[in-house]
């Protein structure tokens, strides 16, 4: 087994986790949102529906940007976002989508590849090993968040901030918009 296929592994190993994590969730949990004190930015709207779009996102746009020249930009992922709204079901299709698009993106290197400097959809040079595991261990991050949210938040029948509306307000300065 090369490093590559180690770093697949341990991908997916941190996919399934998130997976996990998100098991049995049904659209009014995660549409709750925990409090964010005024002017902090977590990437997301606190709730369960946003850091899972968040999570989709990244992998997206990381896979984007570090291996597919950018074939996929910020201003495509609002689009995306816009259409699946706050829909629960649509999230997790997406998530998988763009899990399935990381991995995509990266397994068919060599493990010399993984030195190579790449770009972060910020325009920063990153070798690409460490762009993997960001990424990986992004998953096993917000699998523990959505735990926590789990465990202490109710089910709301209002949808939390639009995800899209999020992106567009931080990223569309970006290189990558």
């Amino acid at each position: 087994m090369n490093t590559v296929q180690v770093l697949r592994n341990q991908a997916d190993h941190e996919f399934a986790s998130l997976i996990e994590a998100l098991d049995g969730v049904r659209q009014e949990h995660s549409w709750a949102v925990a409090l964010i004190k005024p002017g902090e930015h977590m990437h997301n709207n606190g709730s369960i529906l946003g850091i899972v779009q968040h999570v989709a996102t990244c992998k997206v746009m990381y896979g984007s940007a570090a291996f597919r020249n950018l074939e996929i930009r910020w201003r495509d992922v609002v689009a995306r976002l816009e259409v699946i709204g706050s829909d629960w079901k649509r999230t997790l299709v997406y998530l998988r989508e763009s899990h399935a698009y990381w991995i995509d993106c990266w397994t068919g290197l060599s493990d010399e590849d993984l030195y190579s400097q790449r770009k972060t959809n910020w325009g920063e040079l990153w070798p690409a090993w460490k762009i993997i595991s960001v990424i990986t261990t992004h998953d096993a991050y917000h699998a523990g968040q959505i735990a926590v949210l789990r465990a202490t938040l109710s089910q709301s029948d209002v949808p939390p901030e639009s995800m899209a509306e999020r992106t567009r307000k931080y990223r569309s300065e970006s290189p990558s918009w």
